[in-house]
């Protein structure tokens, strides 16, 4: 076989919902093992557990684990109780874990307790970290996490947050670096693009391109959109974001409208497609709003049709007849009407901020 053949299809998620597969050749999955390797520090015998899916994040271990004559450690599901006790007793040197997996780690750890000597990271991605879980992270752990910023059409590597910054977060709470995506790696490029085609000033915010090694060869069966995703030899991210000074990614939006809740993807046009065929409602948005296990929580914003009386129950119940159990929204939010531009498009990220900040002062 040669570099650039192919090696695997990797199902991820479109702008509809639907999956397409991701070209992935034998130089893509090289690329991501030897930036493991490089990044994370891998070293003979390691021992790797994967709570997590290996068709998630924790699948792109499995390969720099054997390369260095390791064990790979495979569970059913994951269970947080089980998985403390496997880092304490030194059997769990490393994992892959979403946010919210590490979220309810640390919810389940006794009080006193402390990884072995011998462990080495907990290496994570796939979603949004609250800062508070990013600091009680970085304390029980001892600063050994590393965060990454890619997708599946760049595997895993884009930008990391290396453990240093963790390490720094344990004194420094309101260390602003808690909400970055990290640095550039070596041997990748990033482009903040605005909207019209032109590269962002430092600080500010536009679409990302990149350039990978692992970049995908394109999606299977799809030349169209393998075309518009890969023009002018730059991956078109999706993501808003934009570079500060030192060089430090920050992502603050998503053009393809995603919401990723526990690691998965959930696009808010397929949930409001459901909403929107409830009788009784008149108009309807859905954003994520932040959570603390999950990352992001889908949230449904509606406004109910003239003199309907229907409540959350029996939007709920309708939602789970048709979505899957992790894109039925979570919370269910009635305003009288929905924020709008001047052509009637709903004003999502004023939205998404304002009740954002009502569930803040809520809490307090």
């Amino acid at each position: 076989k040669e570099p650039g053949d192919l090696c695997s299809l990797m199902y991820t998620s479109g702008t509809t919902g639907a999956p397409k597969a991701v070209m992935l050749s034998h130089r893509s999955w090289s690329s991501v093992s030897d930036t493991c390797v490089d990044l994370l520090g891998f070293e003979a015998g390691i021992s790797i557990m994967h709570p997590a899916p290996l068709t998630h994040g924790a699948g792109f271990l499995l390969l720099p684990t054997l390369r260095h004559q390791g064990t790979n450690l495979l569970v059913r599901s994951f269970d947080p109780g089980d998985t403390a006790d496997r880092i304490a007793s030194g059997e769990a040197q490393g994992m892959f874990l979403v946010p919210s997996m590490i979220r309810m780690l640390l919810d389940s750890l006794p009080e006193g307790w402390q990884p072995s000597d011998n462990f080495r990271w907990i290496y994570y991605a796939g979603s949004p970290i609250d800062p508070t879980t990013f600091v009680e992270a970085a304390k029980a752990f001892g600063g050994k996490l590393v965060q990454s910023f890619a997708q599946m059409e760049s595997p895993m590597f884009l930008t990391a947050l290396d453990a240093a910054v963790h390490v720094r977060a344990m004194d420094d709470h309101d260390l602003p670096l808690i909400r970055s995506a990290g640095k550039l790696i070596e041997g990748r490029e990033i482009r903040i693009v605005d909207a019209d085609g032109h590269d962002a000033a430092t600080g500010d915010a536009g679409e990302v391109w990149a350039k990978s090694p692992q970049i995908m060869s394109g999606y299977w069966n799809r030349p169209d959109e393998s075309d518009k995703t890969l023009a002018g030899g730059w991956l078109h991210t999706g993501d808003v974001g934009y570079l500060d000074d030192d060089g430090y990614l920050y992502l603050v939006d998503r053009v393809k409208d995603m919401i990723v809740t526990g690691g998965s993807n959930v696009y808010a046009r397929e949930v409001e497609d459901v909403l929107i065929a409830v009788d009784g409602v008149a108009r309807a948005a859905v954003v994520g709003l932040p959570h603390r296990i999950w990352g992001e929580e889908v949230t449904a914003v509606l406004v109910r049709e003239q003199g309907a009386t229907l409540g959350d129950d029996e939007v709920i119940a309708h939602c789970r007849q048709a979505l899957a159990g992790y894109k039925v929204p979570k919370r269910v939010v009635w305003l009288d009407e929905l924020p709008t531009n001047a052509y009637g498009k709903v004003l999502k990220r004023s939205l998404r901020s304002d009740l954002a900040e009502q569930l803040a002062a809520n809490a307090g």
